[in-house]
């Protein structure tokens, strides 16, 4: 049911691509600079944007705790003998984050990069506090919300910024470089979540995560 379901969405998707009536069409500013038979040289800003790197490694630092937590909640719920339903933890925070995004529409535009990071890290941290002292199916819902502020939030903002650093002329390349922060932590959240599950007390699991949100800081601080 699960994958038809998928199939369908998908056509859906393919669907609503076809329709769309603007090309989307590259600005041609650069191309003056290929004429006149130069050979072009592949150099390493081809491959992704340099300005955009801060914002991709910040994002990974959020998206590294939401896929440590993605694969390891259900073995943490066990290890802690938890009479708790892990799957409602993805249904709030789906539902947190549609709504979210409905009602802070209007302030993606009007508020600052430094907001989002000060309330996505202060929503992270909540989150991951509420995955440690879980204990019943209320302090999934409080971490499920927090999730959606935090990562959920995030992932709106960051590539935003990413493409407005970056310009109209080098967009895709900016998206490109934010979708490589993504891959980092979906690759680096599940293998830290491994070390530290397999080799520290599980009471740690979580609060360990929350080293990511200084890093990230940092980061900013280093860049802005």
């Amino acid at each position: 049911n699960t994958f038809l379901i998928a199939v369908g969405l998908t056509c859906c998707i393919v669907i609503c691509v076809l329709l769309i009536k603007d090309g989307g069409k590259p600005p041609r500013a650069r191309l003056g600079r290929q004429q006149g038979g130069e050979r072009h040289h592949i150099r390493l800003d081809s491959l992704f944007e340099p300005r955009v790197i801060p914002i991709a490694l910040i994002f990974m630092l959020f998206a590294i705790p939401y896929f440590a937590n993605q694969s390891f909640l259900v073995d943490y719920i066990s290890a802690r003998h938890l009479r708790i339903s892990s799957d409602l933890f993805f249904v709030f925070y789906a539902a947190a984050l549609l709504v979210l995004r409905l009602t802070l529409r209007d302030l993606f535009d009007s508020k600052g990069f430094r907001f989002w990071l000060v309330v996505c890290s202060f929503a992270m941290l909540a989150s991951l506090a509420f995955l440690t002292f879980m204990t019943n199916d209320w302090y999934l819902l409080g971490a499920g919300i927090a999730m959606a502020a935090s990562y959920g939030l995030m992932s709106s903002v960051t590539q935003a910024q990413a493409v407005v650093i970056a310009g109209r002329e080098r967009s895709g390349l900016a998206n490109g470089t934010y979708y490589m922060g993504i891959d980092l932590g979906m690759a680096l959240g599940p293998v830290l979540a491994g070390v530290l599950y397999g080799h520290l007390p599980i009471a740690w699991f979580y609060p360990l995560f929350m080293l990511a949100l200084p890093v990230s800081w940092l980061i900013y601080l280093s860049f802005h």
